[in-house]
């Protein structure tokens, strides 16, 4: 019965192996200025290639704004894979540039996508009903923009962990973040084990009180958010897929 369990935990493990997502890198916007990475497209793979559209898309739209900041010279972006199967791709942009004006500013795009469908993920599907009151990009946005959740439990969740873990002096911001705009950016996280969170929106004069935190799996279990999604991040933890 031993020897039974070990081939099939062996077989199990082999078949997760082949759901990570293999990516290749693509050539930078400009020098300091990254690309996000994309899928290697295997033939007929239609979620691999509206994958990679979107992606294109969102380098696109850096690439109209940058250009204009001193010839890209005050702007510079990181990408880093937060990510990569089973089931899900998260990849996290974060821009910070200098164009002239009154002070610099910073950025990050969190972007996540199912890999069987290629889709955006649909995150009011994988959290319990009412949960998330919205989920969707800004007004005009598409499938390259990040989704804004607006969630009060999990704004909760991510007031405590950002409380224990960023600036201090910040807990009267997150307790009251003030007006529509306050939203998360929510995704994948392997590398930490959970679901990255991020404010969005607050204003420049607070903008350090959202700092990025994770929520831990077995949080998350407590909330009731989909098992297929835990799961699948404790496994891409596990295999260092990130």
């Amino acid at each position: 019965m031993r020897a039974l369990s070990f081939i099939v935990a062996a077989a199990a493990l082999a078949c997760l192996s082949a759901q990570a997502a293999e990516l290749k890198q693509t050539k930078p916007i400009a020098p300091g200025i990254a690309a996000f990475p994309h899928l290697v497209e295997p033939p007929g793979d239609k979620a691999a290639r509206t994958i990679n559209r979107a992606l294109a898309g969102a380098d696109a739209s850096v690439d109209g704004v940058a250009s204009d900041c001193k010839h890209y010279k005050g702007w510079k972006r990181t990408i880093r894979v937060a990510m990569r199967g089973p089931k899900y791709l998260s990849l996290i942009a974060n821009d910070d540039w200098y164009c002239g004006g009154t002070y610099p500013d910073t950025a990050t795009t969190a972007l996540v996508f199912d890999l069987a469908t290629g889709a955006p993920v649909d995150w009011k599907a994988l959290f319990p009903v009412g949960l998330i009151g919205e989920a969707a990009v800004r007004p005009g946005g598409g499938v390259s923009d990040p989704i804004l959740v607006d969630s009060k439990p999990l704004w909760e969740l991510y007031a405590k962990l950002a409380a224990e873990s960023g600036p201090a002096d910040c807990g009267d911001v997150l307790a009251d973040p003030g007006g529509r705009d306050a939203r998360l950016q929510i995704w994948s996280d392997a590398a930490g084990d959970g679901i990255g969170l991020m404010a969005t929106g607050l204003p420049h004069a607070v903008k350090a009180c959202g700092p990025e935190v994770v929520a831990p799996v077995a949080e998350l279990r407590k909330l009731g958010v989909s098992a297929e999604l835990l799961d699948a991040i404790d496994e891409a933890h596990a295999q260092k897929l990130y």
